[in-house]
């Protein structure tokens, strides 16, 4: 077989971005010797992926699950029932909240997880700062940080709040996604919270999660994995539906107990079903969602 000539690229024109696409086989032979697990986060967060968190304000707990989730990244240590490879830099990015309760709000998991602050130096925290994706200038700090300190998980909490784009046009989604896409380009994986439609009830068992999510459906099409919080009628018990474009659908029952005052947040994380890929369907005999769901029967046979 004759060797093959490498063709260069001609030079970009004035004004153009310079363009070089590989040989196939050259990628795979440069990701597959990257230094970097498959996971940040084994199956929840893949290497470079967007994973969406999506949930009720307050009731779901999605801000304290993934500050816990953040500070067992940046430890190295297995959270739940998720397995972690290694030790991964992190830069979490808070649009939320007043200073003295964020402080507080990370005092309490630092109680209750043991892991502390001042031993994680690879943990970096920005609290509303004016960070706006769909801004190029910011776009690209947000990037170059990512590249300068070896950050493997940016997370955004919330979503509506790191741009200023209309959430329900697609157009403008896309380019909120295209920034994603280039802090993922940089090395890092992204994690972003979403709430849900206002109209959705309160109590949900859910058979397509993506349909209870605010704003454009780009966004939907846009993540490789989807945690999906959904409030149940016993007090602190959550369901968390867990799909994903790379394995099937999974359930776990999430049960917190927290208390500020003292000090304490803790979670008790336990799968409850295999479920089907992006649904709430499956054989869930003798688990707490198969007796939600009889109960719900119930009453609208009532």
């Amino acid at each position: 077989m004759a060797d093959v000539i490498p063709i260069k690229p001609a030079p970009p024109k004035p004004g153009e971005p310079a363009w070089a696409p590989e040989m196939l086989w050259e990628w795979c032979k440069r990701i597959r010797e990257l230094p970097a697990p498959k996971f940040i986060l084994d199956p929840l967060i893949p290497y470079d992926g967007a994973v969406m968190v999506s949930g009720r304000p307050k009731a779901t707990k999605k801000s304290y699950f993934v500050r816990m989730l953040a500070l067992h990244v940046a430890a190295g240590k297995k959270f739940g029932p998720w397995e972690q490879p290694l030790k991964s830099g992190v830069l979490f990015i808070d649009k939320e909240g007043p200073s003295k309760l964020s402080e507080l709000r990370w005092t309490v998991l630092e109680t209750s997880t043991r892991i502390l602050r001042k031993d994680l130096d690879n943990f970096y925290y920005t609290h509303r700062d004016p960070i706006m994706l769909d801004d190029d200038k910011w776009s690209m700090r947000v990037c170059n940080f990512v590249k300068e300190r070896d950050i493997k998980l940016v997370i955004m909490d919330t979503f509506n709040k790191v741009h200023k784009c209309d959430e329900n046009d697609s157009q403008e989604m896309t380019r909120v996604s295209a920034a994603m896409d280039k802090i993922r380009n940089a090395g890092a994986s992204v994690l972003y919270i979403q709430h849900l439609r206002k109209e959705t009830s309160r109590i949900v068992i859910p058979e397509d999660i993506d349909k209870d999510v605010r704003g454009s459906t780009v966004m939907a099409g846009h993540y490789d994995v989807h945690i999906g919080f959904r409030t149940t009628k016993t007090q602190n018990l959550l369901t968390g539906y867990v799909c994903g474009k790379h394995h099937a659908g999974e359930a776990y029952r999430f049960y917190w107990d927290i208390d500020e005052d003292n000090l304490k947040a803790n979670v008790s994380i336990d799968k409850i079903e295999e479920a089907k890929k992006n649904t709430g369907d499956a054989n869930v005999k003798n688990s707490g969602l198969a007796r939600a769901r009889a109960a719900k029967r119930k009453e609208k046979a009532a």
